[in-house]
């Protein structure tokens, strides 16, 4: 089946952010994220990437980020395969979860100019009414844009890092792990927190904004 590029999106949200289930192309409309009939400006202007100054390694580096090895860095536990990261996380126990709603959670305090949303922030609900995670996607006019959400539970992500580098350090205070990937542009950037993890899978994004984002993010109930 081919999927128009929104629907794919929907799909690749909550792909990233629940796990290997919601990935299933035969999940109904009612359990996928919801969207808005046209992207909706979050911030005013137009978004211009900014040219990085060095290399992800130097640009991590003045942040106090080093080097790092491992699947399991600052607390967190990193996964290439989805199927292995979803199995681990096992967000609802051994049921599915049962639909998604709007949910606010996420405060993100910055934003560079022309960031889009697709749709509100949304939660996945699992069948005995607890929350298993809540985000967004934030998209721009270019082939730029990045899924934040905040999964309760296990600190873990799917980090898909095959070639590429990881650093652990700090984002606003908080044990955090980067993971960039070679040749691709693309980020992963996952922030422990006192009841889960938030993470940021960003694509053809400068690690600047991405880092600027992650910075700004807030989560009272994280």
């Amino acid at each position: 089946m081919i999927f128009p590029r929104r629907e794919m999106a929907a799909i690749l949200l909550a792909c990233c952010l629940f796990g290997a289930a919601a990935c299933d192309a035969s999940v109904p409309s009612e359990v996928t994220p919801p969207r808005y009939v046209e992207p909706s400006p979050l911030s005013t202007g137009i978004y211009k990437p900014i040219l990085p100054r060095g290399s992800p390694r130097e640009i991590l580096g003045r942040l106090g980020f080093e080097p790092a090895t491992g699947d399991d860095i600052n607390g967190i536990r990193l996964f290439e395969s989805l199927e292995e990261y979803s199995r681990y996380r096992n967000a609802c126990g051994d049921d599915d979860f049962s639909q998604f709603r709007e949910y606010d959670g996420l405060e993100l305090t910055w934003l560079p100019p022309g960031i889009l949303v697709d749709g509100p922030q949304s939660a996945a609900v699992c069948r005995d009414g607890s929350i298993s995670w809540f985000g967004q996607e934030l998209v721009t006019t270019t082939a730029t844009g990045l899924e934040i959400g905040y999964s309760a539970g296990k600190r873990a992500v799917w980090s898909q890092d095959s070639g590429s580098d990881r650093f652990k350090g700090e984002v606003a205070g908080r044990p955090s792990v980067v993971v960039t990937r070679h040749g691709f542009g693309d980020t992963v950037v996952a922030i422990s927190t006192p009841r889960g993890a938030i993470g940021i899978h960003a694509h053809n994004m400068p690690l600047e904004d991405v880092l600027g984002i992650a910075e700004g993010t807030r989560c009272d109930e994280c």
